[in-house]
């Protein structure tokens, strides 16, 4: 167990509620599906790993789909995210991600927030949601407790990624390696 603040102990961000790779995640206690993704979020899915691939900084790692214990009762897979290389110096198991991702197609925008503010809860920096549908970038606002709309120019600065990532580069239907 990690302590997370004084009044409340959470499990290793390894630790798991539900087995890796059976297709499954816990919110709130409860068992979902992750369904395999149709062609749009598959295909945006896939852009959005080539990308954060290309633009992470040294020290960390990028990783698809990866569970990451949020609570007690919260085993979350994020679609994407980055977080540091070295190990927790106090669970010797991997640290938690710093940015994560979340594309929007099938799945609802409140459903990626009830995920977002449990990861953003646990500790997560930064939680974006890429929306297919509608071709736009959100971020998650601890503040307001909800998305917030991204400029279609904006970027994402942040010292995990070795470039500024441009929100456009992330929706645009133009190939990963265009931008």
């Amino acid at each position: 167990m990690v302590t997370h603040s004084p009044s409340q102990i959470l499990p290793a961000v390894d630790e798991r509620l539900i087995m890796p790779d059976a297709g499954y995640e816990v919110l709130d206690g409860e068992v979902v599906a992750v369904s395999p993704a149709h062609e749009p979020h598959g295909s945006r899915h896939s852009k959005v790993s080539a990308l954060l691939e290309a633009y992470v900084a040294h020290g960390y790692n990028a990783a698809s789909d990866m569970l990451t214990r949020a609570s007690a009762f919260d085993d979350l897979a994020p679609d994407a995210s980055v977080y540091p290389i070295d190990r927790d110096p106090s669970t010797g198991g991997r640290q938690l991600e710093e940015l994560a991702f979340e594309v929007v197609s099938t799945e609802t925008l409140a459903h990626a927030g009830r995920k977002a503010a449990r990861l953003v809860a646990r500790g997560v920096r930064r939680v974006f949601a890429i929306d297919v549908e509608r071709s736009r970038g959100l971020e998650w606002s601890a503040r307001t407790e909800g998305w917030e709309i991204l400029a279609g120019d904006a970027v994402i600065d942040d010292p995990a990624l070795v470039l500024p990532l441009a929100i456009h580069d992330l929706v645009a239907a133009a190939d990963a390696d265009d931008a």
